[in-house]
């Protein structure tokens, strides 16, 4: 669902300033590692997260087909 850019225009006046002050209006904002963007959803987070597993998912299965110890698997995984 998206907004019109009538919607849109009538949000930027409402909102470009707070107790008479001048607001920043930007697309994305990054909290508590969280990114958040302008229509407050989170999908660049989501997404760098199922990056980060799976390349760390890759590694682990790569390193377990060497024989490796589960201790270090372990050590491995909590390390990166």
């Amino acid at each position: 669902m998206s907004i019109s850019n009538k919607q849109r225009d009538l949000v930027e006046a409402l909102i470009t300033t707070i107790h008479r002050k001048p607001v920043e209006l930007i697309e994305e904002y990054k909290y508590l590692g969280i990114v958040f963007d302008e229509q407050l959803k989170f999908n660049s987070s989501t997404e760098e997260i199922l990056r980060k597993y799976q390349q760390r998912h890759y590694l682990l299965r790569k390193l377990d087909s060497f024989g490796i110890s589960k201790d270090i698997l372990t050590t491995f995984y909590y390390s990166s």
